[in-house]
């Protein structure tokens, strides 16, 4: 426990950088809680933006989880719960009192085993509610009919329990991922009384702070916000302004440990499993390079060579699979690719590039040096064709007639070539 020198430091204000204060915060943490230094440096930081945090266009939420329980989930939010400003951490709320609460008073929502007030019928307009809170200028409305029954509803919120919060809140995270203690670690029992004090002072501090250095926050905030982040989303960039300008308005260390903080917690989050639209992009990028970066493919060899992947979340990919998990990227329609004189439906390798542009930014998009085709190059009967040479030139009229038979099938409706293997194979392959 620190001693009561250093609660009475915190009384002065004026002898105690934001800094200091900073480093108060992070021993605290590490007093009570088994975490990484990354995770007790978001932590520290997004404590004080809780004291600021109408500085900014947005407030980032935590998600604090971990893989088992006794890892320390509710001890992290009662320690948020002592140093945040306007804390409140309820039992047993239903959807409407966290509603009329957080429309009243805008509060540091802390909310332990989240999933228990999700799992209540209409839990799609509470997490709706609660994203619409991670952006100044929100409101909620009492009475529709009464213009001023509006109220704010902006203001941070941490989430913790077992499992993941659904994807409208989880983009709005920072992840706390807690752990157990190893063999030889220890931590001291939170006891509310023996820390009350100290933590009375960390507020006082922060609460006058932030009243002095509003203007600062906000000038050095929007300075940030348009600041380019290679490699990163809007919605991420702006989470991380808040804690970036308090960082930063800290200096010494702060800046650099945040960095190291973000760098670690944005490869753990790489290493979860990709979405099923994302791992599809990257498989038919792989695709496109194994065969040489060709301008155009047939779809028949893409399934058959996308469904042949091991572990992949799709099985037996049909035409019609492959259209709804890629048709809310920005790829275009095409009804045919003309490759080698073939009329087949296809893609074209510039339909994927705007994709892999946004989505998957350390893919290449360009297409590699065009080499000699081969005569196994994916999406190409020429070879086919070419095999039987001597047949078409002793049966040329019946080649003409049952073109189907020389390496493709046609649609008698629409004179359309379908590659396929069997007759009932539709393709409907959106490009």
């Amino acid at each position: 426990m620190n001693n009561s020198t250093e609660t009475q430091d915190l009384d002065a204000p004026d002898q105690l950088s934001i800094g200091d204060g900073l480093d108060h915060i992070d021993s605290m943490l590490c007093e009570f809680l088994a975490c990484s230094t990354q995770q007790r440096t978001i932590l520290s930081l997004w404590i004080v933006h809780t004291y600021c945090y109408r500085a900014f266009p947005v407030t980032p939420y935590l998600e604090i989880y971990s893989p088992e329980k006794q890892s320390g989930k509710t001890v992290c939010l009662r320690l948020l719960e002592l140093l945040c400003n306007k804390s409140w951490m309820p039992v047993g709320a239903s959807p409407s009192r966290l509603i009329t609460r957080i429309a009243s008073c805008q509060p540091t929502l802390l909310l332990d085993n989240w999933d228990t007030l999700f799992r209540a019928s209409g839990s799609h307009s509470i997490v709706g509610f609660l994203d619409a809170g991670a952006t100044e200028g929100r409101y909620y409305s009492f009475n529709a009919d009464n213009d001023y029954s509006d109220f704010p509803v902006f203001c941070p919120k941490a989430f913790a329990g077992s499992q993941r919060l659904p994807a409208p809140l989880a983009d709005r995270c920072i992840p706390i991922l807690l752990r157990r203690l190893r063999g030889k670690e220890r931590v001291f029992p939170l006891w509310r009384d023996g820390v009350f004090d100290e933590a009375l002072a960390f507020r006082k501090f922060f609460r006058v702070w932030a009243e002095e250095n509003h203007d600062l926050l906000r000038a050095t905030a929007w300075k940030f916000h348009h600041s380019p982040v290679p490699g990163s989303t809007i919605p991420y960039r702006e989470s991380i302004v808040p804690l970036s300008v308090i960082a930063t308005i800290a200096g010494g260390k702060w800046p650099r440990k945040l960095q190291v903080a973000l760098a670690r917690i944005a490869a753990a989050s790489l290493a979860q499993p990709p979405s099923v639209g994302l791992q599809l992009l990257t498989d038919i990028r792989s695709f496109f390079s194994l065969n040489n970066d060709p301008p155009k493919i047939h779809s028949a060899p893409l399934l058959e060579y996308l469904n042949a992947l091991q572990e992949r979340p799709w099985k037996k990919l049909t035409p019609n699979g492959l259209r709804i998990i890629l048709q809310d990227f920005p790829i275009k329609r095409s009804a045919s690719q003309l490759i080698d004189g073939h009329n087949c439906k296809g893609f074209n390798f510039q339909h994927f590039v705007e994709s892999w542009e946004s989505y998957l930014p350390t893919l290449s998009s360009k297409r590699s040096p065009r080499q000699q085709p081969t005569s196994d190059q994916v999406g190409n009967p020429a070879p086919q064709v070419g095999n039987n040479d001597p047949q078409v030139g002793k049966n040329e009229a019946q080649v003409g007639k049952k073109e189907g038979q020389v390496g493709v099938n046609c649609d008698q409706e629409n004179d359309k070539p379908i590659v396929s293997n069997t007759s009932i194979f539709q393709p409907e392959i959106l490009a």
